[in-house]
């Protein structure tokens, strides 16, 4: 008896991931979704300030291409080097509606809205789950009008390493993920030999 529940555990799993639904993926330039950035990677060094430290990465604007008219973030994520892990990561969401141009954030120390750099303006949110992109990546960017997702994280003194970060998102039904290849480093103990943190002394 015991076998045949057994067994039948195993046919009831096999249904169950047949019913999922496929996600795709793909990196910047080959689907729906463009975040207009696409590999490399950004360090910050911390100097003497003492732990936790908080930096943010963003310059994540979102776009439609591939001739579509809208579509659906459900996730923002990251994956993380397994030796120079974050103590916390936050990904939150920058609207700039109507205003002067306005600078995206490719990295700076600090939390938002109070940056190294300055006050961060627009409206700022951790509604990111839900996000609907209508914009078309055709064309320059408005600067007065955008959406941008940044990545908020905080570090002890061991510093952390970010591998790359992805976007899921819903299309007319399908799923599908954006993968970028974007390295994001805060230079400490454990990352100190990254080429990323090779300039710092």
């Amino acid at each position: 008896m015991k076998r045949i529940i057994f067994l039948c555990g195993i046919i009831f799993s096999l249904i169950l991931a047949g019913c999922q639904p496929s996600v795709k993926s793909h990196v910047e330039g080959e689907g729906p979704l463009s975040v207009r950035v696409g590999g490399g990677g950004l360090s910050m060094k911390f100097e003497n300030d003492d732990a936790p430290w908080q930096g943010t990465a963003g310059a994540f604007m979102p776009c439609v291409a591939k001739g579509k008219k809208e579509l659906e973030i459900t996730k923002i994520g990251y994956v993380e080097h397994n030796l120079a892990k974050p103590v916390n990561v936050k990904v939150i969401k920058r609207v700039v509606v109507g205003m002067d141009a306005q600078d995206p954030i490719g990295a700076s120390r600090g939390v938002p809205p109070n940056l190294e750099g300055g006050y961060l303006s627009g409206d700022i949110s951790e509604d990111v789950v839900g996000t609907m992109v209508t914009e078309s990546c055709d064309g320059p960017v408005d600067y007065s009008n955008f959406t941008e997702f940044l990545f908020v994280i905080e570090s002890d003194e061991a510093g952390m390493h970010i591998e790359e970060v992805f976007f899921e998102y819903k299309v007319g039904g399908r799923l599908y993920v954006l993968e970028v290849p974007r390295e994001i480093v805060f230079c400490g103990e454990a990352t100190k030999d990254h080429r990323l943190c090779s300039g710092y002394e």
